[in-house]
């Protein structure tokens, strides 16, 4: 009897999982906008124009709509991190710190290019950058609900900010891998420490001159 109640757990269980996995929205997405408009998932957002990604960020995959494999690496020659082949990872966060040599965020569509489109610096009005080809980028102005089709269930805070790619085809859609980024705040002991620290300093240099 324990072993048939344990069969049916197990069966009931993987049922679960594939109508989670079945309901993914991928082919559902028409644009990054109806994405963010299902009021199912998403409470709010206003688009931005241009961001300084400086710093170090949270960055996670959370949906696409392309027939075609695109992904995002942090370094032009590095490990894939988010691809639209596995979604097994999309919900988990990876770090990113734009700060160091050669980070980004550089998103490839493998089939028909582009490759290695850098993220950042993104602003629409400035020439010579690549956003307004490539890139819609968001900020959530209330929490979402649940992203309940992801493996890696999770919920985006206010703030978050929202990065939806597109291939540079010209159908407009910049759904066809999207990311989501929040900065990882600098611990309160560092603001509190720095200013100690450069008052014992200043105190050291005033001693020093006066000897």
């Amino acid at each position: 009897m324990k072993k048939a109640m344990l069969f049916l757990a197990t069966f009931l269980f993987s049922q679960s999982m594939v109508v989670s996995a079945a309901s993914f929205p991928v082919t559902g997405i028409a644009t990054v906008e109806t994405f963010l408009n299902d009021a199912a998932y998403f409470n709010g957002y206003n688009e931005l124009t241009e961001l300084d990604f400086t710093g170090k960020w949270d960055v996670t995959a959370i949906g696409f709509e392309a027939g075609n494999t695109n992904q995002v690496q942090f370094k032009s020659d590095g490990n894939v991190k988010f691809s639209t082949d596995d979604t097994s990872d999309f919900g988990q966060y990876k770090k990113l710190n734009f700060n160091k040599a050669a980070k980004n965020a550089f998103f490839t569509d493998t089939t028909n290019g582009p490759v290695d489109v850098a993220l950042d610096p993104f602003d629409i009005n400035v020439n010579g950058t690549l956003g307004s080809n490539y890139f819609r980028v968001f900020e959530l102005t209330a929490d979402s609900n649940l992203l309940d089709y992801l493996n890696n269930q999770i919920i985006l805070t206010a703030g978050t900010i929202i990065v939806g790619f597109g291939d540079g085809l010209g159908d407009g859609d910049f759904d066809d891998l999207i990311l989501a980024l929040k900065p990882v705040p600098v611990p309160a002991a560092l603001f509190l420490f720095a200013p100690a620290l450069l008052g014992f300093l200043g105190l050291r240099r005033k001693s020093s001159v006066a000897a």
